[in-house]
């Protein structure tokens, strides 16, 4: 398909066969001016003037005449030669003007060098335009702003999420200072929101979810709870890098997809509450912004997240994404901490280092690394604790640190007194609607690759928000049809029919039960 561009100097309609011709010479057929050919920003074919090539006098020659005045120039009896569109030839100097005969014999030369290009074209018929051009020692390259536009980029495929709680510590911590850098301080534990209680507002890992993980684009309501049923579409989904490989729990207490690594609030019940300038607070809080200058024990001292394993939350729940130090032992510890090593546990410091806190390490340096102002080094050799006055400072008692609150004894009984006894106030049981929670639709659910059939459960569990139990040993010698290798492939079903697809291959059933869903075998087994 040929292109036109027009001459910049006499204004000439010109053509070129396709774009190979971009960035050779070529001289106008009716003014004789060097061309060189070239693409414009918008993507148009133009002219420019050939770099370094001599000017052509003001008064046109006979050879550049028009083309209407050349063909009226010619004798009668010369019959009038059919005019063929004008094509590119790549050339690279101004034409010659030497004799007929010497122009034909150098042809002749540079003849084979020009067959390449001549070959994609048809020859044209403009007596001009066949007069082959010599070719300079030093070809003239075209400037630097004559280029084809780029192809545009192709989308590359994010890169798998490392399968290590290391790996995925890391990971996260680069998305958490990445931010930080960008809005000046580190997020809140609980997404401002004047209007709800900090258990009910989002968390800084939703952010974080909204901005990386949210492939539909779904709009996301921050003044609005985060558990509200309009938002299950967003909350409901398990985000791996949020998850430890090596913590098989994945629902939360609530029975959301849970997170398995929070930010460090510091040391103590309160610490979450704390101003940033106090000994015992982390980085992470529930209202508190920590700037990088407030971390005054330094970066690479300091805690920004930690691995946890037990009373999991959601991700997307504020109060639950920020934890504190409060109970010793810390790994396997009441508090809930532990990244799955069975002696050991991984957090990642403000820096952006992932390090490994052991059960040999004092406990004292634990609580040292999880505040960022307590002012004392991770020297074991060091006395002091977060909280404690430091050296050549005025003793400020810390009240959750220092005080002990006696324990009231109790009051022994009158003689001649009966004792009264006291009803415990009943606690409702939680009713959970267990059908119109499985009645929810999935767009789509490919498990196209084998795998085993209590972690496709399990991903149900997930999706519904429905506990799901069964008992191996009740089970007995149908125990392993758990462990049976299936796929799963459905578009637009229900997460019941789903659940009822995994038990068929396997030959299991279910029992719904008032709080949960019960995996049985068969009444014939």
């Amino acid at each position: 398909m040929s292109l036109s561009f027009i001459c910049f100097r006499c204004r000439a309609h010109l053509k070129v066969r396709d774009e190979t011709a971009l960035g050779s010479t070529l001289d106008c057929p009716d003014c004789g001016t060097p061309l060189l050919i070239a693409k414009s920003a918008e993507g148009e074919i133009i002219s420019q003037e050939v770099p370094g090539a001599k000017p052509l006098p003001t008064g046109k020659s006979a050879s550049h005449k028009p083309a209407a005045a050349r063909k009226k120039s010619k004798s009668p009896t010369q019959q009038p030669e059919e005019p063929a569109p004008f094509e590119a030839f790549p050339t690279t100097a101004h034409e010659s003007r030497t004799p007929q005969i010497v122009a034909w014999t150098v042809a002749g030369v540079c003849l084979l060098g020009l067959i390449p290009f001549l070959l994609p074209t048809s020859k044209p018929q403009n007596p001009i335009a066949e007069i082959p051009q010599v070719v300079p020692e030093k070809p003239v390259e075209p400037p630097a702003v004559v280029k084809a536009a780029d192809p545009p980029a192709e989308k590359v495929a994010p890169a798998p999420l490392p399968e290590t709680p290391g790996g995925r510590l890391e990971e996260l911590g680069k998305l958490v200072l990445n931010q930080s850098k960008s809005e000046g301080h580190f997020p809140a534990g609980a997404v401002p929101a004047a209007s709800l209680v900090p258990s009910l507002r989002w968390s800084w890992l939703a952010q974080l979810a909204a901005r990386h993980d949210n492939p539909q684009a779904l709009h996301i309501n921050w003044n609005e709870r985060w558990n509200e049923p309009s938002q299950d579409r967003f909350v409901r989904r398990s985000i791996a890098r949020f998850q430890n490989p090596l913590v098989v729990n994945k629902v939360s207490e609530d029975k959301y997809p849970a997170a398995h690594f929070v930010g460090v609030a510091g040391v103590g019940a309160d610490a979450p509450t704390l101003p940033a300038d106090h000994p015992r607070a982390g980085i992470f809080g529930q209202d508190r912004q920590t700037k990088l200058d407030q971390i005054r024990d330094g970066a690479s001292n300091t805690m920004l997240l930690a691995g946890v394993k037990e009373h999991l939350g959601s991700w997307a729940a504020g109060t639950t994404s920020y934890r504190a130090f409060t109970h010793e032992p810390y790994i396997h510890g009441p508090d809930g901490f532990g990244t799955g090593q069975p002696h050991s546990m991984l957090v990642l410091m403000a820096d952006g280092s992932v390090r490994e806190v052991t059960s040999k390490t004092d406990p004292r340096i634990v609580r040292r690394m999880a505040a960022m102002n307590d002012g004392f080094s991770l020297d074991p050799l060091v006395e002091g604790e977060p909280g404690d006055p430091k050296p050549g400072t005025v003793p400020v008692p810390d009240p959750l640190m220092t005080a002990v609150k006696p324990v009231a004894k109790p009051v022994p009984p009158q003689p001649g007194v009966a004792a009264v006894p006291v009803a415990p106030i009943p606690v409702p049981e939680k009713v959970v609607d267990i059908p119109a929670m499985l009645n929810r639709k999935i767009l789509k659910f490919d498990q196209s690759k084998p795998a085993a059939a209590f972690q496709l459960i399990l991903q149900i569990e997930e999706l519904a928000g429905v506990r799901i139990e069964y008992d191996r040993q009740k089970l007995g010698s149908v125990a392993g049809r758990l462990d049976k290798q299936i796929t799963l492939q459905k578009q637009g079903a229900s997460l019941a029919e789903l659940l009822d697809d995994i038990l068929k291959q396997i030959e299991l059933q279910r029992q719904t039960e008032k709080t949960c869903i019960r995996i049985v075998a068969p009444e014939n087994t």
